[in-house]
């Protein structure tokens, strides 16, 4: 993204260059958003009565 912004300085561009940003910006977004992770799930299994076991 640097490199675009750059780019855009020398061929004067700037329109263009923003809706390139703003697109990588929020396809970026939408990638963490995908591979954030599931949140923790919490159980209780008991598996004996006398003694109580459980985990």
């Amino acid at each position: 993204m640097k490199n675009i912004q750059n780019i855009r300085e020398i061929v004067g561009r700037q329109d263009e260059s923003e809706k390139i940003i703003r697109n990588m910006f929020g396809k970026m977004e939408h990638i963490v958003t995908l591979t954030k992770p599931p949140p923790r799930l919490r159980v209780f299994f008991q598996v004996g009565f006398d003694p109580i076991v459980t985990f």
